[in-house]
């Protein structure tokens, strides 16, 4: 039923009187919908690919084997760190925010690669929501599989905690959260959330005069009550992080070269399905996309597709240390902090000194500094 959906859903995205390609990474989500699209279609598909020059992040070679197999019509790109310098300051005018999703920067590439031969793309955006395809959302069955089985050798009930009544269920009581268990993290709901997906943990820390803004991650009464936890995860991640985040960057990236985005993974019908699906259809404490493997399995050999996610990501950690270094320094001076007057210097300062150092890696948490002091400039 998710094939037959996810084909409908596709074919429907593939009808235009323009040049129709898509997006391929060689992950399971772009995978697929190229696979299907290959399937149904009457003539090869125009796939594109961004590799990087660092191995480490080249998704490259897989998108490659994958358009081989499929028989598509690829074409690929390889960049390196001075490509993304010179691409550094259109991102916040192709925005039109401060924007810190370094993914942003290869998805820009991309779009602009695409739209040299195609008007329409498609991409596989919504797959890991739908299917539970982030690390976040396995730590959370492993979790609670384990806190289980102490429970169980205590001769404790285990039901709440390991199915049956939902643990995000059980956080609201009234118009308050409930906290976890100590033996998980120890934070109210909310809380152990923010800590996952935030780079920055306390927002008066390093923003003058500033607080964490109330967001549905934030009002956790106001949460639906789902079966386990990491579903619950899984509707935050779809709720917040896809809507403000991912799908921003795959619109404005694709819009500001006059290229069409489409995500087949959204249409209501297949998400409606997949969540009505048992969690174990969806994802274990084992791995992730069960059902969603199992239909491309349909169309390539295991072996092209099953490899530990990468996701849209850049060297940005060397390259801060590198060739993004000057540019860096400039927008995260001392003198220049203190004149914009919305970060912290010192704490800025230090952990851009322990970055440049290899000591600890805080790229993301740089970047989203980087990208506010960047977008300063363009006002």
């Amino acid at each position: 039923e998710v094939e037959r959906l996810l084909r409908d859903a596709i074919e429907l995205r593939m009808r235009a009187d323009v040049p129709v390609g898509a997006f391929l990474s060689g992950g399971v989500d772009s995978s697929t919908v190229v696979a299907i699209m290959q399937d149904v279609g009457p003539r090869p598909v125009r796939t594109f690919t961004v590799g990087l020059e660092d191995p480490e992040f080249d998704e490259g070679p897989y998108a490659r084997e994958v358009a081989r197999r499929l028989g598509t019509e690829h074409t690929e790109l390889h960049v390196g760190a001075d490509e993304a310098l010179a691409l550094v300051p259109q991102l916040t005018s192709v925005f039109d925010e401060p924007f810190a999703d370094s993914s942003q920067i290869p998805s820009l590439l991309i779009s602009e690669l695409a739209r040299r031969s195609v008007t329409v793309s498609l991409a596989g955006d919504g797959g890991d929501e739908l299917f539970g395809g982030y690390a976040r959302h396995r730590t959370l069955l492993e979790t609670y599989h384990r806190y289980g089985m102490v429970l169980s050798v205590l001769g404790l009930p285990r039901r709440a905690f390991v199915g049956g009544r939902s643990p995000a269920g059980m956080v609201r009581r009234g118009r308050r959260c409930s906290r976890w268990s100590p033996a998980l993290l120890g934070f109210a709901p909310a809380e152990a959330f923010l800590r996952t997906i935030s780079k920055w943990n306390k927002p008066e820390e390093i923003v003058l005069g500033g607080s964490e803004p109330v967001t549905t991650i934030t009002q956790c009464e106001t949460w639906p009550y789902l079966r386990n936890l990491a579903e619950q995860m899984m509707y935050l991640d779809a709720a917040v992080y896809l809507t403000d985040t991912l799908l921003v960057k795959l619109d404005r990236s694709s819009m500001a070269v006059s290229l069409e985005a489409r995500v087949p993974f959204l249409d209501h019908r297949l998400a409606e399905f997949v969540w009505s699906l048992p969690m174990d259809y969806r994802m274990t404490s084992r791995g992730d996309k069960r059902t969603l493997r199992r239909v491309l399995n349909r169309y390539l050999p295991e072996r092209l597709f099953e490899r530990p996610k990468m996701g849209f990501s850049i060297p940005l950690a060397k390259w801060l240390r590198g060739p993004l270094r000057d540019w860096a320094e400039e927008l995260l001076s001392e003198r220049r902090l203190r004149h914009d007057g919305i970060f912290h210097p010192a704490r800025v300062r230090r952990r851009w000194k322990l970055h440049l150092e290899g000591r600890v890696d805080y790229r993301n948490a740089l970047w989203i500094v980087l990208m506010v002091q960047g977008w300063l400039d363009q006002r």
